[in-house]
């Protein structure tokens, strides 16, 4: 029998695949694997090791000598890289070089693992669809845009005659996440108590275990040149619904609070910017936060109808063991652990999985308890309500780990100390609370206003929006950044307005094409252009001058935004000062460019956006504006 060859089998759905095929027995199995690699995930199968590279033709050829079968499962899944054109070389190129390696050695059939983040989302929030229209400007992020152009190359190919299935997982969840994946990743960070908050979006989770069935059907039933989604007809879940359903099977709580879109996208911006200083990965990449401004929705119903794919809930908690291994972590679970001390029957059992979602928190014992720093951050926050202890118990509580200051011990005693001092400090301390307390709550209602307005008459009816999505952050950010001029808010306020005027001038295809169009309609008739026109990215004069207008109106609030910078606080505003620099050069680029937004995202080169830091550090340093 003709060996089956697996590229990125040593990964997670690669791994899931490799073993359904040796449990299905069907025969030979060879993996393709970069010498060095982490080969945990296939501990304990028999299989044939071939040492290659998808960048090494010679390799590939070796590997699919002889081969019946090829799944191209292997991929470079960052969605943050220092240098964005690996993502394309392995992802693009190496799928090319690895089908037509297979197409000369006689390949018999061939599945290639795209992923739903390649296909299109329709502007209704109905479940996206294999036939859903969609083109390289949808893409969010290099590894999205790498994942689509090779699925095209998989098509050509295909209609050259080539025996090409591809496949589109969702959201797999499941064992042997060695890394893990970024959905592993959340899981993970909820066992450790890290996942306290979440943002408005969605996913289509699946078991891990019926994406490799799926690729095992699609080479056995799929039709060549077509596109299956893998995933769950009941998957598609929020992730406030996600949080719950991890809380109700671990005992944990789930996370009530929920990120505004802006504040996370801010956040994710000021970690990157340090990345591409520092060469390490962001906690949280900036396209991660613009891809969950889209509930990633799918339906899988054509790959159930012509694959039989099997649809094991990802909702149910069903406690029966079967068949399995351990997960991510490294270490299985000792014989019995509880979830929680005083929980009985909470448990985990060794070698066996619990279908279908325990068997993901499975984790190592490091990721079911909080760390060091969780532990710290939880002292900081307020207890509210029925959770906070009374006082006397808080106290002793306190004095018996000697941390209660000398003036509270003689107040225990009846010493009474004047407490005007304490009282002007706490009005100190309110005032200083109450701006960011306001511009929270702005923010707030600026996520409202995105769900309920798609289009704003005027300037006017527009510039609410941008101050609470913007404007509202910058008045946070200062407070964590600290100042001591008054000018501070008059400079974050005009800074966020013109971030967001510059977003609007950017995005103005992609927002009209998901429904949303920020442009004043006043502008458009003033201008001659449609919402059609935006949507459909219809170039002309005069769109040109619909944006002339825009990038004038951004300029504007830049000049106040650096009129009323406070020299006193340079070195504490330079996180504010370089995001407001490589945004204006944004602008200059965007101008440069005459406004052609629609066949590419505008963006800067990391050096340019590395130099702009450096000068607005230095000039923090010296004490002006950059």
């Amino acid at each position: 029998m003709k060996p089956i060859l697996v590229t990125g089998g040593t990964g997670f759905v690669g791994a899931n695949v490799v073993r359904e095929l040796v449990a299905r027995g069907a025969g030979s199995v060879r993996v393709l694997a970069r010498r060095g690699g982490d080969r945990r995930a296939l501990d304990g199968v028999p299989v044939e090791i071939v040492e290659g590279d998808l960048l090494d033709r010679a390799s590939l050829a070796r590997a699919v000598t002889g081969a019946d079968t090829l799944y191209h499962v292997a991929a470079d899944y960052r969605l943050w890289a220092r240098d964005p054109t690996e993502l394309h070389r392995v992802n693009v190129d190496g799928t090319r070089a690895i089908l037509e390696a297979a197409g000369e050695a006689g390949v018999r059939r061939i599945v290639y693992t795209s992923t739903v983040g390649a296909l299109g989302l329709p502007t209704d929030g109905t479940p996206g669809t294999e036939d859903t229209p969609v083109s390289l400007a949808d893409m969010v992020g290099p590894y999205k845009a790498s994942k689509f152009l090779a699925e095209r190359v998989a098509m050509d190919l295909a209609a050259r005659g080539l025996p090409v299935v591809i496949v589109n997982p969702s959201a797999p969840i499941g064992p042997w996440d060695v890394k893990p994946t970024p959905t592993g990743q959340m899981i993970v960070d909820f066992m450790r108590g890290r996942m306290f908050a979440t943002l408005d979006t969605g996913l289509n989770i699946v078991h891990v275990r019926d994406v490799a069935r799926g690729h095992v059907l699609a080479a056995e039933r799929g039709r060549v040149g077509e596109r299956y989604i893998l995933g769950h007809l009941r998957g598609n879940l929020s992730l406030a619904e996600i949080g719950r359903l991890l809380a109700e099977a671990t005992g944990r709580s789930a996370p009530r609070l929920r990120v505004p879109y802006a504040l996370a996208w801010c956040g994710a911006a000021c970690t990157e910017a340090v990345a591409r200083l520092t060469g390490r990965p962001p906690a949280v990449p900036l396209t991660a936060v613009r891809m969950a401004r889209k509930r990633m929705y799918f339906s899988p119903t054509k790959a159930v109808r012509e694959l039989g794919l099997p649809q094991t809930d990802p909702r149910e908690r069903c406690t029966r063991p079967s068949a399995g291994s351990p997960p991510t972590g490294t270490r299985a679970w000792p014989r019995a652990r509880r979830w929680r001390r005083g929980e009985p029957g909470r448990a985990v059992l060794a070698g066996h999985a619990q279908e279908p979602l325990e068997l993901l928190l499975r984790v190592s014992r490091a990721a079911a308890r909080p760390s060091r720093g969780a532990l710290r951050g939880l002292r900081v926050l307020p207890h509210r309500g029925r959770h906070r202890r009374p006082r006397h118990r808080r106290r002793r509580a306190a004095r018996r780990a000697g941390r209660l200051a000398p003036r509270h011990r003689a107040l225990l005693r009846g010493r009474r100390h004047a407490r005007a001092p304490d009282r002007a400090a706490a009005r100190h301390r309110r005032a200083a609370v109450r701006p960011a307390a306001r511009a929270l709550e702005a923010i707030v209602e600026g996520c409202e206003m995105d769900l309920q307005r798609s289009t704003y008459e005027t300037f006017e009816d527009l510039a609410p929006y941008c101050y609470r999505v913007a404007s509202a952050v910058g008045l946070c950010c200062i407070e964590i950044f600290g100042y001591t001029d008054p000018r501070a808010r008059a400079y974050a306020v005009s800074l966020g307005m013109a971030l967001q005027l510059t977003n609007i001038i950017r995005d103005v295809g992609a927002d009209a094409r998901s429904g949303r169009i920020y442009v004043p309609q006043q502008d458009l008739r003033a201008s001659g252009v449609s919402a059609e026109d935006l949507k459909v990215g219809r170039y002309g004069e005069a769109f040109v001058r619909l944006m002339a207008a825009q990038a004038a109106r951004a300029r504007e609030h830049y000049a106040r935004a650096w009129a009323a910078f406070p020299a006193a606080d340079a070195r504490s505003l330079v996180p504010a000062e370089i995001m407001g620099r490589i945004y204006f050069a944004l602008l200059e680029e965007i101008e440069a460019r005459r406004f052609r937004v629609f066949d590419a995202r505008v963006t800067l080169s990391a050096r340019r956006k590395a130099a702009i830091a450096l000068r607005c550090w230095m000039s923090g340093l010296l004490g002006r504006v950059a």
